[in-house]
């Protein structure tokens, strides 16, 4: 079980899904930070033609514009969040659902694709989902870091 407003105190956590594509986007409006062509992909991301089944080591290949790498393909990453539905009608707001509630019971977040995804798998918008106990070969974590900024 997470600390009450856990997104709130100073120290290391996983991202909740909306900070991992706003890292992840690095303001881009395209499918991928560095934008749509296929041709570019093998500079930026880990994936099914370059990927040789494995995991690569980290900034082997060109990051966002944050400063980011591997932020698609090379491994999912794990989100604080609870999988959902984003289906919703045009005019209906989606509320947001973090909870510091237990996290055994249900399905999380895993963004970002694989090494051994097709290209249409490893964009911005993807998603996927697995219990926390999940343990695979392709799965990792990229901790966020909340700094207190009061006086």
């Amino acid at each position: 079980k997470a600390k009450k407003k856990f997104w709130e105190l100073s120290g290391y956590r996983l991202p909740t899904e909306a900070e991992w594509e706003y890292a992840c986007r690095a303001r881009a409006v395209t499918s991928r930070y560095y934008g749509v062509t296929e041709s570019l992909l093998t500079r930026y991301v880990w994936y099914q033609a370059n990927g040789d089944d494995c995991t690569h080591p980290v900034a082997s290949l060109k990051p966002n514009d944050y400063g980011l790498f591997d932020m698609h393909g090379n491994a999912y990453e794990w989100c604080y969040d609870a999988f959902g539905s984003y289906q919703a009608s045009s005019d209906e707001a989606l509320d947001e659902k973090i909870s510091s509630a237990g996290v055994e019971a249900t399905e999380r977040v895993l963004r970002g694709g694989s090494f051994s995804y097709p290209p249409r798998l490893v964009s911005s918008a993807y998603r996927l989902s697995a219990p926390p106990d999940f343990r695979n070969f392709s799965v990792g974590l990229r901790p966020a870091r909340t700094y207190d900024l009061s006086p």
